[in-house]
């Protein structure tokens, strides 16, 4: 048996889960900034 309680992988998964969804938009957030100063340049 493994030594990670049902309120330990829960939480992991529903971290997993908001990473997922949160990911694309924070990467657009921050790298979107980027590609227009180095136009500028």
């Amino acid at each position: 048996m493994s030594n990670f309680s049902r309120r330990q992988l829960l939480a992991f998964f529903g971290a997993s889960a908001s990473t997922a969804v949160l990911a694309p938009a924070l990467g657009e957030k921050l790298f979107s900034s980027n590609f227009s100063v180095a136009e500028a340049v």
